[in-house]
């Protein structure tokens, strides 16, 4: 994200959260796109609809890390991912459906765009891989 700030003089976020501002869409939204990568520091109140927004739009910037990342780097992401989960009240199984739909989803909008994506791994649960 720096080198992209170096070239661009503005980083994806800021520039998302400008875009939304000239569109007028509502400030919640924006507040969420702007502190996603650090839902905590941005003073929402605890169990707010904008810390709830943020924290959703940090999973799925990790959703998407895994999905982009190499084949054996996937299943090493998931604690990570369970921990915002968790955030969120959803449970281990809760956030494994969901990177498995979002791996699965991830390969069909490549093929339905004509880009290049890899499938991503099953996500299964600790205690049922010793299986």
């Amino acid at each position: 994200m720096h080198a992209e700030s170096d070239k661009f003089v503005i980083g994806r976020r800021d520039l998302t959260a400008a875009m939304m501002t000239d569109w007028k869409m509502p400030q919640l939204l924006i507040d969420a796109v702007s502190f996603y990568d650090h839902p905590e520091a941005a003073g929402f109140n605890a169990g707010s609809r904008q810390l709830k927004l943020a924290i959703a739009l940090q999973m799925a910037d990790q959703l998407a890390s895994m999905c982009i990342s190499p084949d054996d780097t996937s299943a090493e992401m998931m604690p990570r991912i369970y921990e915002t989960g968790a955030k969120l009240d959803l449970s281990v199984d809760q956030v494994i459906s969901i990177a498995n739909q979002a791996a699965k989803d991830w390969v069909g909008w490549g093929r339905l765009l004509n880009l290049k994506t890899k499938a991503v791994p099953p996500i299964v649960p600790v205690n049922k891989v010793d299986s």
